[in-house]
């Protein structure tokens, strides 16, 4: 078990957790950031990606809060991170699966809950760090690039297999 601050990781067997920073906000111009529903932005990239999913038998639930979870944010960015939380999902199944995308409004926050085979142990320490990958072609940027853009927006996230066929990746706002 080990606590870093500065944006490294916490680690308590496989959770990875980054905390909420409000002063990381000053590193995002404001006219970058646009007050979404993230609900909107969840749909827009499930779309997105639903033929890659349909392909290999994974489908996509959707339980949101009935209180819009609102956030400022540069959605370009924002819909990066889902991409890349989506795309790690999907691999994460390789077939017949589900991905559950649920909001909360107190606290504010979205989970993506995958069925697939969760983090193995051991590795879950460097899962943020640049160039690393667990993926035979993996290149070790998608996760480091969610939490560069999360953590310059001042949000937190963490990410942790809480049992076989389902990890959660959560984003607090």
């Amino acid at each position: 078990n080990s606590y870093h601050n500065n944006n490294t990781i916490t680690t308590n067997n496989t959770v990875l957790d980054y905390p909420q920073d409000p002063k990381s906000q000053h590193k995002l111009i404001d006219s970058t950031k646009k007050s979404s529903k993230i609900s909107d932005l969840v749909m827009k990239i499930a779309n997105l990606m639903s033929s890659v999913a349909k392909r290999q038998q994974i489908r996509f639930e959707f339980n949101f809060s009935d209180n819009d979870v609102i956030i400022a944010a540069d959605v370009s960015q924002i819909e990066q991170v889902l991409i890349n939380i989506i795309k790690n999902a999907i691999e994460s199944i390789e077939n017949d699966g589900t991905i559950t995308f649920e909001t909360t409004h107190q606290p504010p926050q979205l989970l993506v809950i995958d069925t697939g085979k969760g983090i193995q142990k051991g590795i879950e320490e460097q899962l943020f760090s640049p160039f690393f990958s667990t993926k035979r072609n993996g290149q070790g940027v998608g996760l480091t690039l969610i939490r560069e853009i999360l953590v310059n927006h001042g949000f937190g996230l963490s990410l942790h297999t809480e049992q076989e066929g389902k990890t959660v990746f959560r984003v607090r706002f």
